[in-house]
């Protein structure tokens, strides 16, 4: 799940790079305003869902890792009772 997550965030990333160099080359004539406008627009909401799955990134590896935890602590309980 997190390979799937880490491969949507790497492939909006690239689009963000090509909306920003088609923004850059726009030339500032009336025709190309609204189209660069929707660009940025676009880039805005592009870079919105990429901070949104790093976050569901970071939430899912501090969920395993509270996991992992746990279950060495559940581990270490048993092997204790398990000794005595």
């Amino acid at each position: 799940m997190l390979e799937e997550k880490n491969k949507v965030i790497f492939m909006l990333q690239q689009r963000v790079g090509e909306l920003e160099g088609k923004i850059k080359h726009m030339v500032a004539l009336p025709d190309y305003t609204k189209e660069k406008q929707e660009a940025i627009i676009e880039k805005q909401k592009l870079e919105e869902k990429i901070s949104q799955l790093k976050g569901a990134i970071k939430n899912e590896k501090v969920k395993n890792l509270v996991f992992i935890g746990l279950s060495l602590v559940f581990i270490a309980v048993a092997a204790f009772f398990i000794m005595k």
